[in-house]
Parts: C-alpha cells; sequence; structure tokens
C-alpha cells in the first residue's frame, strides 16, 4: 500500500519525531495519552472492565451529554460509542470508527487533557461521530492532529495504536493494537481481544489487513 499512503500522507509517512526537538508539554502528552490507550487496549495482562464497559441506558445519557455539553466519560467507551452514540445516530451496524473515537476522548481525560488541544474546530477534525464515525475521517482526523502513519510492512505497532484496514478508507474497519506486535486487536466487535493468529483467514482478509496505523508525534516504533 506504499504508494497510496505516499500520495495521501507524504513526507510524514514513517516519519520519526525527535521528541528533544519537541516542545516537552506536548511530548509529555502523547505519552500520557499512549499510557492511558495502552491501559484499556492491553490483552496480554488483566484489564480494568471499568474502562470499556457500563450500564446502556446510562451510556446513551453519557452520549448525548458529550454531544450537548462536551463532557467526556473517564470510563465506558464501548458501551457508550456501541450502545450509545451509534445506534442512536443510525450506524449501530458499523460503529468501529466511533468506538476508537470514544477510547481516544476518555484517553485524553484519563491523562488530564481536553482531546480538544489536538482535535478541534480550527483543525477541522474535531472528534463527533458526524465528522469521524468513518473510518477515512478519523484517519484524516489523527493526521491533522499530527499523529504519525506508519506502515505496518515496515514498523511494528505498539500497544495503544490505531490500526486501520487496508487503505485506511471507508468502507474498512478500524481497531487497536493489544499486544503481540498487533496480532492481539481490541474492536467493537471484540472488545475483549482477538487473536488474529487463530482467527478465520477470510475474517483478516476482510477486515484486519492493516495498511498503517497510528501513534502520537514523540512516539516512534521499531522496525521489523
Amino acid at each position: 500500500f506504499t504508494e497510496v499512503f505516499e500520495e495521501r500522507f507524504g513526507d510524514r509517512l514513517n516519519k520519526a519525531i525527535d521528541s528533544n526537538k519537541m516542545d516537552q508539554r506536548d511530548f509529555h502528552r502523547s505519552l500520557k495519552v499512549l499510557e492511558e490507550l495502552q491501559r484499556v487496549a492491553d490483552r496480554t495482562v488483566n484489564t480494568d472492565a471499568r474502562l470499556l464497559f457500563m450500564d446502556n441506558q446510562l451510556a446513551k445519557e453519557y452520549s448525548i451529554l458529550f454531544e450537548n455539553k462536551e463532557v467526556v466519560q473517564p470510563v465506558g467507551a464501548w458501551s457508550i460509542a456501541v450502545k450509545g452514540t451509534a445506534p442512536r445516530h443510525g450506524f449501530g451496524h458499523v460503529p468501529c470508527a466511533e468506538f476508537m473515537s470514544e477510547v481516544l476522548r476518555q484517553a485524553y481525560q484519563r491523562a488530564g487533557h481536553k482531546f480538544t488541544v489536538d482535535f478541534n474546530q480550527e483543525n477541522d477534525n474535531y472528534l463527533i461521530w458526524h465528522r469521524t464515525a468513518a473510518v477515512v475521517r478519523l484517519a484524516d482526523a489523527l493526521f491533522a492532529a499530527g499523529w504519525v502513519p506508519w506502515e505496518l510492512a515496515k514498523y511494528k505497532p505498539m500497544i495503544g495504536a490505531f490500526m486501520m484496514h487496508k487503505h485506511a478508507t471507508t468502507p474498512g474497519h478500524t481497531y487497536m493494537a493489544a499486544g503481540l506486535d498487533g496480532q492481539f486487536i481490541m474492536d467493537n466487535g471484540s472488545p475483549l481481544g482477538r487473536d488474529l493468529r487463530v482467527s478465520n483467514p477470510e475474517t483478516v482478509r476482510l477486515l484486519y489487513r492493516t495498511g498503517v496505523f497510528f501513534l502520537p508525534p514523540g512516539v516512534n516504533p521499531e522496525k521489523w
């Protein structure tokens, strides 16, 4: 997929950012947000279920509260996105990007930062369902926020990376690296985790043929 990604992301594709040359406040935010993403995604250790699940009715109320007053919860990401926001707005059958968006908003919240510092109207990448419920718009939002796209064929996705099926376009699929260099993943259909090593090959071909993954600026993955 290299040619497609080079055309789309230009010289920022696979571009390592020297953390020593960054504003250290920005780098600290990258580290804290990634740490919180890893808390919810890591399937090599026990995960606090509250980070993902809550009462469905409460999840719907929190979904509405975010849309009306921009209040982000620190827990319940799967329930809020998959049982709250997506069905409320008629895309309950394809909630993957909204789930990843909610995971990201909550990671910022737990890290002590407003997500709007990086995802906002000025950057045209605000994390709201009618903008980022599509996989391609979520990828574009991450890119506009300064997150770096890395090709899976060349780099190892660390836990907490946002992974994108094929060209990171819509229709498509987005999910999160959960361990074993991306062989464990977490997504809307498998919030408890999925082991791609033992998944049906056809399912992998249709949903999990990763082309690119995103990490926050200053966090650089290893090469294969």
